[in-house]
């Protein structure tokens, strides 16, 4: 619809011509990232590239640092919709969207701080409520950071832990309020 050819394609996304030769004789798929990247390229929703035309709506509120407090969440409003392809959910989880969806939302992770197991760049899915010891949760520090850690207990001590053992242990004060956990994390190495 551009009217590029596969070489200026591919210089245009930075790649060489044996990828988007792959992409379109079905050898290879694109990542998730690539999705993104040409779905702004073609000005077209990134649903438009899957197959599957089944998608569960959520809110984007913003981004959570997981270590450096960057989030846009206090203003309570959407930034957009992420779409979540039906398949990529399991049944328990989409049930459970389904059964309250305004009880979730997803934010995008824009830090190292949960790594390996929640990347830069990966989106989680929130559920708001009640936390248990283990769960990943989402939590506000102060009155305007949040951050993402595991809700761990010790005796009759809660604290905050980083998967990333460069991260150091915190302590939940006054002003600490959990707001949810996380339930899904939707990684970019899925689609690679």
């Amino acid at each position: 619809s551009k009217g590029l050819s596969q070489k200026e394609f591919a210089s245009l996304l930075g790649y060489k011509l044996l990828t988007v030769s792959r992409w379109e004789r079905g050898e290879r798929k694109p990542s998730f990232s690539d999705l993104k990247r040409l779905s702004e390229i073609f000005g077209i929703s990134v649903s438009y590239f899957l197959e599957e035309r089944e998608f569960l709506n959520l809110p984007l509120m913003g981004k959570v640092g997981a270590g450096k407090r960057e989030i846009y969440f206090d203003s309570g409003e959407k930034i957009k919709e992420i779409e979540l392809p039906f398949s990529i959910l399991p049944e328990r989880i989409k049930n459970r969207i389904l059964k309250n969806k305004e009880n979730f939302f997803v934010l995008e992770v824009s830090s190292d701080s949960m790594e390996p197991l929640i990347n830069e760049g990966d989106f989680v899915v929130i559920e708001k409520g009640e936390c248990i010891p283990g769960d990943i949760v989402l939590v506000r520090i102060s009155s305007s950071d949040y951050v993402l850690k595991r809700l761990m207990k010790r005796e009759d001590e809660f604290f905050l832990v980083s998967e990333n053992k460069k991260y150091g242990i915190l302590k939940p004060g006054e002003e600490t309020h959990i707001i949810g956990k996380v339930i899904f994390v939707l990684s970019l190495k899925f689609f690679d």
